[in-house]
């Protein structure tokens, strides 16, 4: 899909049911966001599905530590992607996928 046509797609909302506009976030992986996600992996309050989740974004992340990566979201209704990518090689090294 060309850039242009892109720009013209709205804006997120869960009741759209086309595609929106994708979202892109800079973010550092911080040192506390990795315990967090230790800690919500000890906690197992969800399920063994969202622990195994949770295990390969940290497993995913944790060589990423105090280094900046991109965040990328893409929506259609209530299904989304979020696609982490290498800020410095943009060389995608995680997904994941919500239905």
């Amino acid at each position: 899909m060309p850039f242009e046509q892109v720009q013209s797609l709205p804006h997120y909302s869960e009741l759209t049911p086309e595609f929106v506009q994708p979202n892109v976030e800079s973010n550092q992986i911080t040192i506390s966001y990795l315990d967090f996600l230790r800690e919500q992996i000890g906690r197992n309050r969800r399920g063994e599905e969202w622990i195994s989740l949770l295990q390969k974004r940290l497993n995913a992340l944790n060589p990423y530590k105090q280094m900046e990566v991109f965040t990328i979201m893409l929506r259609s209704g209530r299904q989304s992607c979020t696609v982490l990518m290498d800020a410095t090689t943009y060389k995608i090294f995680h997904w994941e996928i919500f239905l």
